[in-house]
């Protein structure tokens, strides 16, 4: 055989229980200084679940600790892969080697008198966004940083989220559930600060994988300031379906509605509805819906030395 064949294996998860692996070279061999590695998790579709980074790598081994909340919602059924990802020595090139892959199996106790659940149950999900640390419902996706809540006390404001700013970063991150309807109204807060160009992006009717949303973009900057409709193709591509020039400002509140019997997307300037700051229809129905396309999610595009706009609350609800 051509080739190292991966090892397969179950990645057995126990409610209360701390996940604990260690992980080998092989024979003869050993991890490099500068190896990382990181555990994905997917769902059948193979949508990203979660990704945990490794705890601790050495030349003998690899580590992983996740807590017992981190991995509470990943789904018996769901698939595993452990990868290590090798630094250059000497003549040879990076390399990528899969350690373990295999299937995930949840050891937990049956509640057979629990409450049957439903899912015609309207659900609500809201983050202050007061930190100090990110929510850890939100599960990066995409781009090439990651999010962080910023202490704005000295600007008398409150505190806001958005991407690990320096040199233009992008991050890309959705929640960790869906709504249980395609209709749904968001509300969200923004923070701009005195030097915060960039582009943010509140995000409905995601898929986990984060191919398929619109988003409701604010833009600032020196001379572009605008509220956008987008149509995004992966965590951090995006098209420009609508626009309208808008300043914001600190502490400005918008509300962001899909109306699944029109197909439209409205946005509103604080919280009232009586007329759309932007609308858009998706007159060609293009945009799937239903189950597996109901995650919201947020993108965070940051200027050169900025953190772009940041969120200082968000909420969304099934409508």
């Amino acid at each position: 055989m051509l080739g190292a064949k991966t090892k397969l294996d179950t990645l057995v998860l126990s409610e209360g229980q701390t996940w604990v692996a260690s992980f080998f070279p092989r024979a003869g061999a050993g991890f490099s200084p500068g190896t990382t590695a990181e555990c994905i998790i997917t769902d059948p579709a193979g949508g990203v679940l979660a990704t945990w980074e490794a705890q601790s790598v050495t030349e003998s081994r690899i580590d992983f600790i996740v807590a017992s909340d981190d991995h509470a919602e990943i789904p018996h059924g769901s698939y595993y892969r452990v990868t290590a990802h090798l630094p250059a020595v000497g003549p040879r090139p990076p390399i990528d080697e899969n350690l373990s892959r295999g299937s995930v199996v949840r050891d937990d106790n049956p509640t057979p008198l629990a409450a049957p659940r439903s899912s015609n149950i309207a659900l609500s999900f809201a983050d202050s966004m007061a930190g100090p640390e990110v929510d850890p419902n939100w599960i990066r996706v995409g781009g090439w940083g990651k999010l962080r809540i910023y202490d704005n006390s000295l600007l008398s404001l409150p505190n806001g989220m958005a991407a690990d700013f320096v040199l233009f970063d992008k991050a890309a991150a959705r929640y960790r559930a869906q709504t249980n309807s395609n209709r749904v109204k968001a509300e969200f807060s923004t923070i701009f600060g005195p030097v915060n160009a960039g582009k943010t992006t509140v995000i409905v009717c995601s898929n986990q994988a984060m191919t398929s949303w619109v988003g409701f973009q604010i833009e600032t900057g020196i001379s572009h300031n605008n509220f956008h409709i987008v149509r995004g193709t992966g965590p951090a591509t995006w098209t420009i379906e609508e626009t309208v020039a808008h300043d914001g400002h600190d502490n400005d509140r918008y509300t962001a509605i899909y109306d699944d019997i029109t197909d439209t997307y409205h946005a509103y300037f604080s919280t009232d509805l009586s007329a759309p700051l932007l609308s858009w229809t998706d007159e060609a129905h293009d945009v799937p819906h239903g189950n597996g396309y109901r995650y919201p999610a947020v993108l965070f595009e940051a200027s050169l030395l900025s953190t772009g706009v940041q969120l200082s609350g968000w909420a969304i609800k099934d409508d």
